[in-house]
């Protein structure tokens, strides 16, 4: 077989400009406490699906992500509806920012400010992540972040600014009373260790 490395191959597809540049969709609605929610809907064909996770060049990403390194990539399945993973932070100077996305399924996504300068502080923003609207969330450092899942199979994909640092974890309890989140469905699987994460009062 003749290589392929240094020939000039000829193609007749052309790059559709326009939808290359509809593809990123800033929504500011959480601007309030430096956290963002980007829309990035999958471009669709009679092939399937071609989705842009993340692009940093792109002016809605670079203006919240900066110059961030990219340290951990993190993907969370999830077998059953109901599922609850959260609140979780990293402390001091291990707390991170994250870009968070669903690729299968749909979560409700919830994110807490725990900035005490902040005039958002244990402000309390939830949404839906979902695969086929294509939305992401970027979660600044200190907040506190969660989700459950609303349909069974459901996927997360998690990018995060810091390296995992296992003596910096903690966490809020999901039914804190002075968070006072609603959560759209009665957990049905959360793990040992999120279901006695602190309150807010003992941190």
């Amino acid at each position: 077989m003749n290589s392929l490395v240094g020939r000039k191959i000829s193609t007749n597809l052309q790059f559709d400009r326009q939808r290359s540049t509809l593809i990123m969709k800033f929504m500011p609605q959480l601007k309030s406490s430096n956290a963002a929610e980007f829309l990035c809907p999958p471009f669709q064909d009679d092939r399937g699906a071609f989705i842009n996770l993340i692009c940093l060049k792109r002016e809605a990403f670079n203006q919240y992500w900066g110059d961030r390194q990219i340290r951990q990539v993190n993907l969370s399945t999830n077998s059953k509806k109901g599922t609850l993973r959260g609140l979780h932070f990293q402390r001091g100077q291990s707390s991170e920012a994250k870009i968070v996305r669903c690729l299968r399924g749909r979560v409700f996504d919830v994110i807490i400010d725990l900035r005490a300068e902040s005039a958002g502080y244990l402000k309390v923003k939830h949404f839906v992540l979902d695969a086929t609207e294509g939305n992401s969330v970027f979660v600044p450092e200190g907040h506190a972040h969660g989700f459950q899942t609303l349909e069974a199979d459901s996927e997360v994909l998690y990018i995060h600014s810091k390296d995992r640092n296992i003596e910096a974890e903690t966490g809020l309890r999901w039914n804190d009373p002075e968070l006072a989140i609603t959560w759209p469905l009665e957990p049905t699987v959360m793990s040992e260790r999120d279901s006695k994460l602190p309150y807010l009062n003992s941190l």
